[in-house]
């Protein structure tokens, strides 16, 4: 399985992304100045915990492929969101 990135590159977010997943197969693109396209590969079992990973990262990585992965990211948030907005009521 595979997840691309958009990235970017405020605040050292590259290098510390590239570090996070040092464990991963990558690949790394330079789209134009300070945004890149990361390529991570990685096994099925850890699927849930390159999710969270990503998300840790905040606005400045965006998941571009696969669909799939993108309405899980898309999920995650909105679970996340409910949950702070039930708190508040």
């Amino acid at each position: 399985r595979s997840v691309e990135l958009l990235v970017k590159d405020t605040g050292r977010i590259l290098e510390r992304l590239l570090i996070q997943f040092s464990i991963y197969k990558r690949e790394t693109e330079c789209i134009e100045h300070h945004t890149y396209k990361v390529r991570l590969e990685y096994e099925a079992e850890d699927e849930s915990d390159i999710l969270i990973k990503v998300l840790s990262f905040g606005p400045g990585v965006k998941v571009i492929a696969p669909s799939n992965f993108i309405k899980k990211i898309k999920r995650m948030r909105w679970k996340k969101f409910l949950r702070r907005l039930t708190k508040m009521l």
